[in-house]
């Protein structure tokens, strides 16, 4: 199951999503592209630990499904610049570029082998992305980005503030996590959104902000 297309977007809800993983890469067309990446990660990750070794491609999967879920809650139909904090192993950059959602995306990974692996994958995949190897605080920005997003990340209150003020009009700021609480003076419309890939499986949550002014 997929949750409908812009369902309930304005606030968070009980509800717990049934992702089925398959289904959504089938759906935003990258399963094929998925295989190709699996493919050049987990051949760099046997120099350098990306992710776990004990990931499996069903993992994988899993995670890429995970990383496209935000996308049935935007009103948007394509994002002309997206930042990616904290890229590590390329979730969720390489799933939400491999959607063609987005014209051009910028991963800041601040270890400086993994921004070098990050580069090599990119080139096994004939694709083009911004690379900065520092943190995002000492990153050389776009003044606003229509897309940000964080996974494995902690949201401080520190982090929180540059986020925001890179973040266009209108522009949505990915957490894959649950939030913290946010100041009401930022202006930021939350929705929160409670998913899991099994009856087995945790109940996960992310959070789709959205700065209004």
């Amino acid at each position: 199951m997929i949750v409908p297309k812009n369902a309930n977007a304005n606030n968070s809800d009980n509800a717990i999503i049934a992702l089925d993983s398959n289904a959504i890469l089938e759906k935003y067309g990258i399963a094929k592209k998925c295989d190709v990446w699996f493919d050049a990660l987990l051949a760099e990750n046997k120099k350098l630990n990306l992710v776990s070794r004990e990931t499996t491609r069903e993992d994988l999967k899993r995670l890429s499904a995970e990383s496209v879920l935000p996308l049935e809650y935007s009103q948007q139909s394509s994002f002309a610049l997206h930042l990616d904090i904290g890229s590590g192993g390329g979730f969720p950059a390489f799933p939400l570029m491999l959607t063609d959602r987005i014209k051009r995306t910028t991963m800041v990974e601040r270890t400086q082998k993994k921004a070098l692996a990050l580069r090599r994958i990119l080139g096994a995949m004939h694709m083009e992305a911004g690379i900065i190897a520092q943190t995002f605080e000492e990153a050389n920005l776009e003044p606003s980005y229509e897309l940000i997003t964080i996974r494995l990340v902690a949201l401080t209150p520190k982090l929180l503030v540059p986020i925001v003020s890179h973040l266009a009009i209108g522009g949505i700021f990915i957490y894959y996590a649950a939030p913290p609480p946010l100041p009401p003076a930022m202006g930021l419309q939350v929705k929160t959104v409670r998913y899991s890939s099994g009856p087995s499986s945790p109940v996960k949550e992310l959070a789709i902000i959205t700065k209004n002014r």
